[in-house]
């Protein structure tokens, strides 16, 4: 069972002509702190300088057909790792279409997935290992 929970909430009827921002929180489920790292930068599953991205899927399940951007972040320093006690909880808020905007009109799945531990990023040791997603978020893109 994973130590951190995430929880993202997105409006349910979007327009991709408009900013889609989407909170996400990341809890401590567990009975001791764990390290995470709390910049909690946006954008790509492929990309080394990110903790968060979306998983875009379409009424089928298949990937969404989404265009994208190019973008340079710094990795993280040591100063974005840190503790987080049990219970406590860390929140940012991003425009998901930023990263992420369906060429499409229509009904998506949108998955948040948290994770920082790319071995490009060099974590510190004890750094919350894995992908933890949030509950998918169904929403009607016009």
């Amino acid at each position: 069972m994973s130590a951190i929970r995430v929880d993202a909430s997105l409006s349910a009827a979007l327009a991709r002509s408009r900013p889609a921002p989407v909170a996400v929180t990341i809890t401590n489920t567990s009975d001791a702190p764990v390290l995470v790292n709390r910049r909690l930068a946006p954008g790509y599953r492929d990309a080394i300088s990110r903790e968060l991205w979306a998983d875009i899927r379409d009424a089928d399940g298949a990937p969404a057909a989404v265009a994208t951007i190019d973008y340079e972040r710094d990795l993280p320093g040591p100063e974005d790792y840190a503790e987080l006690a049990p219970g406590a909880a860390l929140t940012t808020v991003f425009d998901v279409f930023h990263y992420a905007r369906p060429q499409r009109p229509g009904r998506y799945a949108v998955t948040i997935v948290y994770q920082a531990d790319e071995p490009l990023a060099r974590p510190p040791a004890g750094i919350v290992a894995g992908e933890h997603a949030a509950a998918p978020l169904a929403v009607d893109v016009a």
